[in-house]
């Protein structure tokens, strides 16, 4: 069937540097792999390999998406709002985000929803589950496999296979026709929401849509069979390092909707337990942040921790799959995920057909949109997506309006695992087994398709100036004190205090103390000195920088070298503060060794005036807890 296909590397012109050399006039490295722009994968993402002449060797995953700041949107909106707002994070997989959402809501507010309306949220789920499968497995891997740049190029080389891709195509249309008739639409649901569906199928089209799922079997066996025939011996023989893996538990179900969260090191945990027991944390080299655990420094989520940690609900049908894709259990190797997919994609047509029976014979019904009083609270909403867990948790006022937001979405959790998969794998791949540059860019770009990577739904983060300092991660029982410099009564001068109440308003897990320190300089040195703190994060109002509302990030050496600067330095309290810390390192007050210093562009100070516009508090605010939260739970 494939020998008319070329076997040349897959190595896509323009989106590769193979054996670059990158050491600069010093010579320092002797071995340079690259892929930039890794094609195939939803998002922008790269990966650079760099071997030295020591021997010893540096690896780089880079996810390069411009950040998209679904959380701070979500402040400030209503709970009805934010499953609308949130499903825009993914145009693939989208319901999954307003279902989180909705849950979260329900989670807060106290909404226990109907029966009928639980099974319908699975059977949409199911619907794009099983799209988001074949289309990974069909269009961006075994394209792949078949070292050619597109399945339209496989497609078109002969009739057989023209005929062969429409067959295989066809079940991308069962599984979007699936989620349109439950979620009103295929991509961005309009019946999903807090406490009900807003509207619900028609009986008839959904045993039409029934039949067509029971009756795909026989083309669903031959796209796993031959995807079990392509990649058959495509996976480099490398050492595969045990992991952590993270998924729903079910119950008596292989779940994509439960209740109860599984580790393979922890064992299952309640939603209270696991937000416990994850941590989220800024990298410097990526627009995504990282997710480690108390067990581990990265875990994996998606389908093949979902059949690791469910694997006594795989359903038989869907154990053949298993067989003929040569994927057995427990399983560590990430080139297997996409097999997983394989299996889950047969377990879906199973229990959706079951699901949709159950729902028939129970009988559908019209449902009114149900009270619902809005409370001041927290609620956490999660469940799987086709790439893994979602985890969406949400603090509202007594409104409903919500005032703090925080979106973990699977590429989120998964971006640490690739990176150490990236490590282990380059370290045997330059090392023992002696590959070439082609090979190892080949192997690892095929092992990030393979955790079918979202990269532009990962990018969550807020960033704030350079990282120049030498790395001080902080015991997660440190004491912090955040602290404002500055005059409340002088226009942008009180900026520092209205950005400390914003980071105490959203708050920062872990023992913090928020202090207005006025313009007192050294005074509130010597108290902060006799309270012992771990570390001091200063926000402070600054002149000289390019445009107003601009932020620097100074270490506490830089700020000392500030001070010594013949030149005023940039805080508006260079006689009181800047020179106040240098006086108080004189005298050896016991300031800690973790010191950050972030100054803001002003715009004016008159009295009176408020802030000026161009000053994004918010952001800012939510850049610093990010920074002291990277801190604390940094690896």
């Amino acid at each position: 069937m494939f020998n008319n296909i070329l076997k040349h590397p897959l190595l896509h012109a323009g989106n590769h540097e193979i054996g670059a050399s990158v050491g600069g006039s010093g010579g320092t490295n002797s071995r340079a792999i690259a892929r930039k722009n890794i094609p195939m994968v939803e998002g922008k993402m790269s990966f650079e390999v760099i071997q030295r002449v020591d021997g010893k060797f540096d690896v780089n995953l880079i996810v390069e998406e411009p950040l998209r700041h679904f959380e701070a949107i979500c402040e400030g909106k209503s709970w009805e709002e934010v499953p609308i707002i949130v499903s825009r994070i993914c145009g693939v997989c989208p319901f999954p985000y307003a279902l989180a959402a909705s849950k979260g809501a329900e989670r807060a507010f106290g909404i226990k929803v109907s029966d009928q309306t639980h099974r319908l949220r699975e059977i949409a789920l199911y619907g794009n589950m099983f799209n988001s499968h074949v289309l990974h497995a069909l269009d961006l891997v075994l394209p792949r496999l078949l070292h050619v740049n597109s399945i339209i190029e496989f497609a078109v080389a002969t009739p057989e296979n023209t005929a062969l891709a429409a067959k295989l195509l066809g079940l991308h249309t069962l599984g979007n026709d699936l989620a349109r008739l439950v979620g009103g639409r295929e991509v961005h649901s309009i019946t999903i929401t807090p406490g009900y569906m807003t509207a619900i199928p028609k009986t008839e089209e959904l045993k039409a849509v029934r039949d067509r799922l029971a009756n795909a079997h026989e083309t669903y066996d031959v796209l796993v069979k031959v995807f079990a025939d392509v990649s058959a011996g495509s996976n480099p023989k490398l050492p595969i390092r045990e992991r952590e893996f993270i998924a729903l538990r079910g119950d008596t179900k292989y779940p994509f909707y439960g209740s109860l969260i599984g580790s393979s090191k922890r064992g299952t945990m309640t939603p209270e337990e696991f937000e416990q027991y994850k941590h989220e944390y800024v990298v410097d080299n990526s627009n995504s942040k990282q997710v480690h655990t108390d067990e581990s420094d990265s875990y994996m989520v998606g389908a093949l921790a979902r059949l690791n940690i469910n694997s006594d609900l795989i359903c038989e049908e869907a154990k053949k799959d298993m067989e003929t894709l040569g994927l057995s259990l427990p399983n560590y190797d990430p080139y297997m995920n996409t097999a997983a997919q394989l299996v889950e994609g047969r377990q879906v047509l199973i229990d959706a057909v079951k699901a949709i029976d159950e729902l028939l014979a129970i009988g559908l019904k019209k449902e009114k949109r149900p009270r619902i009083v809005p409370r001041e609270g927290y609620g956490a909403g999660y469940l799987e997506a086709p790439r893994g867990m979602i985890w969406h948790e949400y603090r509202y006022d007594k409104n409903g309006l919500v005032t703090w937001a925080n979106c973990i979405i699977p590429t989120g959790m998964n971006t640490g695992s690739m990176q150490e998969d990236l490590e282990h794998f380059s370290e045997h791949l330059l090392g023992e087994a002696h590959a070439s540059d082609e090979e190892i860019g080949y192997d690892l770009d095929l092992l990030l398709a393979h955790y079918d990577p979202c990269n532009s739904c990962a990018v969550h983060v807020v960033r704030l100036g350079s990282k120049n300092e030498p790395k001080i991660t902080l015991a997660r029982d440190a004491k912090v004190a955040v602290v404002s410099i500055g005059n409340t009564l002088a226009g942008d001068d009180a900026v520092g205090n209205v950005v400390v109440e914003e980071i105490k308003h959203h708050g920062v897990e872990g023992n913090v103390d928020y202090i207005h320190g006025g313009v007192s300089g050294l005074t509130i040195l010597e108290d902060l000195a006799a309270e012992k703190y771990d570390a001091i994060y200063f926000i402070d109002a600054v002149d000289g920088l390019s445009r107003v509302g601009e932020v620097i990030k100074l270490t506490g050496e830089e700020l000392l070298e500030k001070a010594q600067e013949s030149e005023p330095a940039l805080s508006l309290h260079q006689g009181d503060f800047t020179h106040a810390f240098r006086l108080a390192r004189a005298v050896k007050l016991e300031v800690p060794e973790k010191v950050l210093f972030f100054g803001i562009q002003v715009g004016q100070t008159e009295v009176g005036m408020g802030l000026t516009a161009e000053i994004d508090t918010h952001e800012i605010a939510h850049a610093i807890i990010h920074e002291i939260e990277d801190d604390l739970y940094s690896k």
